[in-house]
Parts: C-alpha cells; structure tokens; sequence
C-alpha cells in the first residue's frame, strides 16, 4: 500500500469447486478499531457470495435452444439441444425471465444429420452478463430424402446452366425450323416434279 493508494490487497476463496478472486483497492484503515478494511471487506463479500450465489442449472440436454431447417431431409426441421448440462454461478433465487441465450449456427443443415453432431454454440447471459458457453448439437438422426435430394440436384443444375439450356433450346429450335423449310422445299420440288410428268404424259398421249 501507499498513502495515495491506500490499502489493497489481492485474496482468493475456493467453495464448492468454485474459485473466487477479490482484489481490494482504496480501503482505510482504522486506528481507533485497528481494523485493516482491506481485510474484513473481502471476508465480507465472500460470505454474501456463499450465503446468495449458487451452481444453478440453467439449460440441461432437454431444453430444445433452437431449431432450423434441414435439406433434403427426411425431416425438414432439426431441434438444437446443450452439448451438456449449462450450468452457471447465479444467485439462489434468480429470475430465468432474465436469461438469455445466443444460438450461432447455420439456419440450415444438409441431410443426413446423426444425433449428437455438433451444430454450433450457445452462449447464455444473465442480464446483459455471460455465464457460459457451449455447443449446441442435433437432438435426433435426419435421414436423407433421395428424392428430394434428386430434385434438389437438379433444381441446382437447372440454375447453374441456364445460359445453356436455353443455347440448346434455340438451336434445337434453329434445328427444327431448318426441318420444315427443308422437308417444305422437298414436297414443293415433289410436286413440281409430278406436274411436269403429268404435262409430258398428256403430250404424249396426243
């Protein structure tokens, strides 16, 4: 400690597998009582800690935190469960109104999807403040739908090669139109040639 300063002190308390840290700054110190307050404080706020703070289970594996859409699935949506119970430092009697959890993932998954596989992470506050952190996994197997797959596939293929398909409709249309003047052409020069023969078969007879 310095007269500035005045006194500080760092301490640490272990309770119920949690380890707690207070650092003290600024305490006075009493003459008249020969009282280090740098001291009792800290033992002060420990006790209100172990007397109103306690591990709480916020979220266990049950609690569905999100669910999003799954692809070519068998199933088109997918509940989002805790990798494992999420438990956090709260007071005793605290308010789950004032939870609130953040869920990153993907808003779709593609099929298939096994049960226990690893979506993304939750992270869950306490008024504004964060208690923890996990994964978010697929509560259930998704099997994969082949025939949405398929239509799916050629959905895609279909977008991706538009330009094409429609290069390989107008020369199919070049193709066919060709076809008709052609075959047209033909059974004109057809009967013009069977005109001709009749004009000379009718010479002929006379």
């Amino acid at each position: 400690y310095t007269d500035e300063a005045g006194k500080c002190l760092v301490t640490t308390a272990v309770k119920d597998d949690y380890s707690y840290l207070c650092v003290t700054l600024g305490a006075e110190y009493s003459f008249d009582e020969d009282i280090n307050y740098a001291m009792t404080d800290p033992a002060s706020l420990y006790d209100w800690v172990f007397e109103n703070m306690s591990s709480q289970t916020v979220y266990s594996t049950d609690d569905v935190l999100k669910t999003i859409s799954v692809n070519n699935g068998k199933s088109d949506k997918l509940n989002l469960v805790p990798e494992g119970d999420l438990a956090a430092l709260l007071p005793k009697s605290y308010d789950k109104n004032l939870l609130s959890v953040e869920v990153k993932c993907d808003e779709s998954i593609d099929a298939p999807v096994s049960k226990g596989q690893v979506i993304g992470t939750v992270t869950v506050k306490y008024e504004d403040l964060e208690v923890g952190t996990t994964n978010v996994i697929a509560s259930q197997d998704v099997a994969m739908d082949q025939t949405k797959a398929l239509t799916k596939s050629v959905g895609d293929w279909t977008r991706t090669h538009v330009i094409l398909i429609i290069l390989i409709a107008a020369l199919l249309l070049v193709v066919i139109l060709l076809l008709i003047l052609v075959l047209s052409s033909a059974k004109k020069k057809k009967k013009a040639r069977q005109a001709r023969q009749r004009a000379a078969a009718r010479r002929y007879r006379r």
